[in-house]
């Protein structure tokens, strides 16, 4: 019997093991999609599947987090989905430019799944 509110969560990082925790953890609650870089990812946004919000890296090849974003805010429909930096970087410059670039929250590596859930369920119910 599956719990899921039905909204998607677009998960990006190219660390496995990042996509297996939030998986096991978020899974029951929302479907997750994940990808495992931005390039990738924006493909699959630019092809009309809808997301609730978005978890994405800072680090990952292809196209990094802080770039993924600012393009993804470019897009209109695009604009309001919540969006969670995940990175094990924790500079305040590394925050400073996440949310500068469209993140609406940061979450340091490691990381409580339990927040990282609470932090997605209050966004999305802000938008």
């Amino acid at each position: 019997m599956s719990t899921s509110t039905g909204k998607t969560i677009l998960m990006v990082d190219d660390e496995k093991s990042i996509g297996m925790i939030i998986e096991v953890n978020l899974g029951k609650q929302f479907n997750i999609v994940k990808l495992e870089n931005g390039a990738d990812a924006y493909d699959y946004l630019l092809g009309g599947n809808p997301v609730d919000a978005m978890i994405v890296d800072y680090f990952m090849p292809e196209m990094d987090g802080i770039s993924f974003i600012k393009e993804v805010r470019k897009l209109d429909h695009l604009k309001r989905v919540p969006i969670i930096m995940l990175s094990g970087e924790a500079s305040s410059n590394s925050k400073i430019d996440s949310l500068s670039a469209g993140a609406d929250d940061y979450v340091t590596k490691p990381f409580n799944p339990k927040e990282l859930e609470l932090r997605l369920i209050k966004l999305m119910e802000r938008n």
